[in-house]
């Protein structure tokens, strides 16, 4: 089962964690995420892999 929450840009900086982007995760819900560089273009190849599996 997969449940990722991650966005890549520019295949150097990520995001990832609990935070939902929607208005009630911004505005009332407590949610966590953190900006990364280093991981980038893992998570790069690991959303291509799942883009090809689920397109």
């Amino acid at each position: 089962m997969e449940h990722n929450k991650f966005a890549v840009f520019d295949n150097r900086r990520m995001v990832t964690g609990s935070y939902n982007w929607t208005t009630a995760a911004t505005k009332y819900n407590s949610e966590n995420c953190i900006f990364l560089t280093h991981p980038a273009q893992e998570y790069t190849k690991r959303f291509e892999y799942l883009w090809g599996m689920y397109n």
